[in-house]
């Protein structure tokens, strides 16, 4: 009894102590039409809160997401009522504290304003003692909608800042620092959440000197040459900061930013995925007093790695290819997007699953697109440990930004805040100023569509070259020597030359008129993006719809197709490819194979096109939402057929298809050399049973991006499987030739083995004949198999598989 009675009195110390230095607010939200008070929690958005009180549906199901439309009719009050100690009260500071506002808020202590917010990517600390009383306190956030907050200025100004992707009546995403996506996209939709996506606290201000610090390469040989730059507060004296592993100290100059070098004797380099480890160094600076008494520790890690951007004239054009640590390196992954409408919603969890995810996929590169929202830091520290490089926009994408002195202090402030906890990490390698600003302005028709005159558009492209190319580049260049490029993509779809310079996003396919075997042809220096579309697998499409909705033509499909040209395109190609399907569902597997076949084709002509072509980053890798998307994942984690072929693709010696010419060749890339042997089996397929044809094997010695072709089936008249073996990685059987599918054919299927503590299984797969991309699912969500969509000849195939709850039923398709 005396033991528990001592650790209760313990815990109520230790709470004591805690919230006497820093208070977690809870707030509630009122309705603007009933007056009522509903709880939100300690975060959330005013959508949140009303879905959780079943006052407002779940966007996602059905066409619900026109019922929350509404909400930006309204301007919305939050308020939180909190007590403050004697103890508390004392203190010399008092900070209220926020790490994001979405995003015009007014916010009153005790009655009296004390912040006007006005940008989403931008934390906020306030100091709010002189506010504040002894016991209990009221804290009021009064936010407005971004179209009711740009009303008056966009009913009155001289013109319209063109903004495509703005499905609202009036254009107010350009006008807005918050996530583009949420004014609606081709692949999300419109919801304008309003609200505190983390937690708020009311905070005693500790004695901090140090607030950020980031660490540069300068060089590298035996030493390598570093440099500190310490981000601090202003108020901070005349301290001393001292690394506890390195040795070295430093007078505070007293300065907001302050640079610091020294040299690592034999530095143990940052590799990217296939270079070698992704050495990581830990420090932890002390600040020191005048008396020598400690006042601060600062943990941080940093890599050493440098990093180059070469962009020159050469036998092509101009290349655009990255040197890390002296080698060039061959860019592979994907362009990810928010993983959610409602943000802050992503756990650190689910940020390092993606980044496993990438792992497992051979990623060396993710792209950060610049219409969502910037890195979360649990995704870039798994970044640096996993090795995947970052490319990461800046957030803007698809439009015409102002240049006025309001926006443009605040977007310096947001640079200051984002552009040294970004940067300080070894996986990011490159800032990019915005996703298609200057694309969209010179090939778009925006001058004629939004009506613009010529003085007009001097003053949009006044606004473009002081945004991105004075103000990002210089606020980025105090912190960091990251290479840095005003947009992307550099040259334009369309013409041949323009694939010669450059960045490059080819849409000639899905956005023009360009054939399907383009995307082996159409080649830019540096592949940015590229894709085309797919349905969502049968668990995914339950998630939001009815059986009776499975139809193209339905309220619900036609409403969660975004693009303006999607399920027509889809169907066109799918039928093209493997002719017409019977029903929704065949139709739903064949734009699965269509999407698949387009973007591996693109891959695969990048990867034989290297070194002349050093990056490809397919469009796009995850979802927001539910729905008919370029995604590789779904919204659910389901990968679909592309992502299965990504992972095959993107590995270091793997094997390219070339449809037109059907024919196989097997390629390096990331390696100084590789000597391997490829055995392979051609098996005719015009019968009702395979039959062997040849067997061949070869040696094979390859340097770095060469390739040899070892099958040709350009002269064959009937379909042939093709089995390959390459070293000692798994065989893998190819289909080669005009194949007639055979839907009638039967197999069994059984899960022989579940491991409920590691969550994998086992399932045995037995076919009696040939059977052309074979699909295995399930209508449990969370289903990943090791292998999937695969050709598979008579036998018995054991496949493995992950869950997360225990599929109640696998089932397959085919064709």
């Amino acid at each position: 009894m005396v033991k528990t009675w001592f650790l209760l009195c313990s815990i109520f110390c230790y709470l004591g102590i805690c919230a006497q230095d820093r208070i977690l607010l809870e707030w509630e939200i009122q309705h603007p039409v009933d007056k009522n008070w509903t709880k939100l929690g300690v975060r959330g958005s005013v959508q949140e809160a009303l879905m959780q009180q079943g006052r407002l549906p779940n966007p996602f199901q059905g066409t619900l997401e026109e019922d929350h439309r509404w909400i930006e009719d309204y301007t919305w009050n939050f308020k939180s009522r909190f007590f403050l100690t004697e103890a508390m009260f004392n203190a010399k500071e008092v900070e209220l504290i926020f790490p994001c506002i979405d995003t015009y808020a007014k916010i009153f202590v005790n009655g009296k304003e004390v912040l006007d917010a006005q940008n989403y990517f931008r934390s906020y600390r306030v100091e709010v003692r002189s506010e504040l009383t002894p016991g209990y306190n009221e804290i009021e956030a009064v936010f407005t909608p971004p179209v009711l907050f740009h009303k008056k200025t966009y009913e009155n100004e001289a013109f319209h800042y063109p903004a495509p992707n703005d499905h609202g009546k009036i254009k107010a995403a350009p006008l807005t620092r918050k996530p583009q996506y949420q004014f609606g996209w081709d692949w999300a939709p419109r919801i304008n959440t309003l609200g505190f996506p983390y937690p708020i606290t009311v905070e005693v201000k500790e004695n901090q000197c140090i607030q950020s610090c980031v660490v540069n390469t300068l060089s590298i040989g035996d030493t390598a040459a570093m440099e500190w730059i310490f981000v601090k507060d202003s108020n901070a004296k005349d301290h001393l900061i001292r690394s506890q592993v390195f040795g070295w100290e430093v007078k505070n100059d007293g300065k907001n930013l302050q640079k610091f070098r020294f040299s690592l004797e034999n530095p143990k380099l940052w590799y990217p995925r296939e270079f070698g480890s992704p050495a990581m160094y830990e420090d932890t600076l002390v600040t020191l007093d005048e008396q020598g008494r400690m006042v601060q520790k600062y943990p941080y890690t940093f890599g050493v790695r440098s990093v180059k951007l070469v962009q020159q004239a050469d036998e092509w054009g101009t290349s655009f290819y990255f040197e890390i640590n002296g080698k060039p390196v061959l860019m592979k992954g994907g362009n990810m997007i928010p993983p959610s409408i409602f943000g802050g919603t992503t756990t650190a969890r689910e940020w390092e699953s993606w980044v496993d995810l990438m792992v497992e996929s051979n990623f060396n590169m993710v792209r950060i697109w610049g219409g969502g929202d910037y890195a979360d830091e649990a995704f870039l520290n798994a970044c640096d440990r996993a090795g995947v490089m970052v490319w990461h926009d800046a957030m803007f994408a698809c439009a015409m930004y102002p240049g006025s002195s309001e926006f443009l202090t605040s977007v310096e402030e947001e640079f200051h805040q984002q552009l040294p906890r970004i940067t300080k990490h070894p996986s990011v390698v490159y800032i990019n100023g915005n996703n298609e600003v200057d694309l969209a302005w010179k090939n778009w028709g925006f001058q004629l569509q939004y009506l613009l005159s010529k003085s007009d558009q001097r003053v949009i492209e006044s606004a473009y070259d002081t945004l991105f190319k004075s103000l990002l580049p210089n606020v980025l260049s105090q912190y960091s020597n990251l290479p840095y490029v005003h947009t992307s993509p550099l040259s334009n779809w369309g013409r041949t030359e323009y694939y010669n310079h450059g960045t490059q996003h080819y849409w000639g396919v899905w956005h023009g008129t360009d054939p399907m075997k383009d995307f082996e042809k159409k080649i830019g220096r540096f592949n940015a993006e590229f894709g085309f579309q797919s349905f969502p697998e049968f668990s995914t499409l339950k998630s939001f719809s009815d059986s009776s909705d499975w139809s193209l033509s339905s309220r619900v499909m036609k409403h969660h197709q975004k693009s303006y040209v999607g399920n027509g395109m889809m169907l066109r190609h799918a039928i093209g490819l493997f002719g017409k399907p019977r029903n929704f569902k065949e139709f739903v597997y064949f734009s699965q194979l269509t999407q698949a076949y387009a973007v591996a084709s693109a891959i695969g002509g990048h990867l034989l096109d290297a070194p002349r072509c050093m990056g490809t980053l397919y469009w796009q890798v995850n979802d927001c939402w539910p729905a008919p998307t370029w995604s590789s994942v779904d919204f659910w984690g389901n990968w679909k057929a592309l992502h299965y072929q990504v992972r095959n693709l993107y590995q270091n010696i793997t094997v390219v298809q070339n449809n037109e010419h059907r024919c196989l060749t097997l390629v390096a890339n990331n390696v100084d050399s590789v000597n391997t042997v490829v055995s392979w089996e051609v098996y005719r397929l015009d019968a009702a049973a395979p039959r062997l044809v040849s067997r061949q094997q070869k040696e094979i010695h390859l340097k770095n991006f060469e390739s040899l072709k070892f099958f040709d089936g350009s002269d064959l008249k009937f379909a042939h499987a093709v089995k390959v073996k390459v070293g000692e990685a798994r065989e893998r059987t190819y289909l080669v030739g005009p194949f007639k599918s055979r839907n009638s054919l039967k197999a069994s299927l059984k899960v022989i083995s579940i491991d409920t503590l590691h969550k994998t299984g086992v399932l045995l797969f037995e076919n009696q004949h040939f059977m052309a991309d074979v699909w295995w699912y399930s209508m449990t969500p969370g289903v990943t198999f090791e292998r999937n969509f695969e050709h598979c000849l008579p036998g018995k195939h054991e496949i493995s598989f992950t869950f997360n709850e225990i599929p109640k039923q696998i089932k397959y398709y085919y064709r």
